[in-house]
């Protein structure tokens, strides 16, 4: 997952939560604890854990640095959302940026670059309303 297909992304990934019953793992916040008082392993520290994996793990890399400091799957969720949220003022400018200074990494195929350059504008497409609010708030803040 990048930052360009997280609703995506989370659509596939509460699809597999729901399917395994782990969803509550990332709406409740908790800290659960590794041990239970016989020493047994705490099936909750188990599913937080399980959950917090398969999140890092299907993120790209640029994704998982935002990811390295949280200990919980529901620190971690809670984040991605608040980060990469087509709603939020972050993903927003992160859309601007690329989109007024597009480049090609010298790495990437032509295709790839394309296909990152449709999804920006899917992105846009989808975020019409919202983006075009906030070029104007930005162009009028200038003036």
């Amino acid at each position: 997952m990048g930052c360009n297909n997280f609703l995506f992304w989370k659509s596939r990934f509460e699809d597999v939560l729901e399917l395994h019953d782990l969803e509550d793992v990332i709406k409740t916040e908790t800290h659960p604890q590794k041990k239970l008082p016989d020493c047994s392993l705490n099936p909750a520290y188990s599913k937080d854990k399980v959950v917090l994996s398969w999140i890092k793990a299907t993120t790209s890399s640029s994704i998982k640095t935002l990811l390295i400091t949280w200990s919980t799957a529901y620190e971690a969720w809670t984040l991605l959302e608040k980060r990469l949220s087509p709603m939020s003022k972050t993903y927003i400018r992160t859309l601007q940026d690329q989109i007024r200074t597009p480049k090609k990494d010298p790495e990437q195929s032509v295709a790839d670059y394309l296909i990152h350059a449709k999804s920006l504008f899917d992105s846009v497409t989808m975020l019409a309303p919202q983006f075009l609010m906030a070029n104007l708030l930005i162009k009028y803040s200038m003036a």
